[in-house]
């Protein structure tokens, strides 16, 4: 429970962010989400994850598409993509693909 409440704090800082104008690297309003840290360490390691959202790029290829994203661009994201985003590195294109329903 208390997992989602914070899940649900930080989207509702995201949000606010988001709304309240300035840049999102000025903000730093998309830091990556946290991992164990195995799992930090596998994903550093095969795809620079971290470095990839601080500097908003979607993960390289073959993962993602490796380019950069527009601060703009993230402001017209869902909440849902710009989550996404944190936890995997991919942008909203790759997300798309990622998730297609067939």
């Amino acid at each position: 429970m208390a997992e989602l409440e914070r899940q649900a704090g930080f989207t509702q800082e995201v949000d606010e962010r988001l709304s309240g104008g300035g840049s999102l690297r000025e903000q730093n309003v998309l830091p990556p989400s946290e991992k164990s840290p195995a799992m930090t360490e596998f994903l550093e390691g095969a795809f620079d994850r971290s470095s990839a959202i601080k500097t908003l790029t979607c993960i390289p290829k073959p993962m993602g598409c490796g380019r950069q994203i527009d601060p703009g661009e993230i402001e017209n994201w869902s909440p849902a993509n710009v989550r996404e985003y944190q936890i995997s590195g991919w942008c909203k294109t790759c997300q798309d693909e990622v998730f297609k329903e067939e």
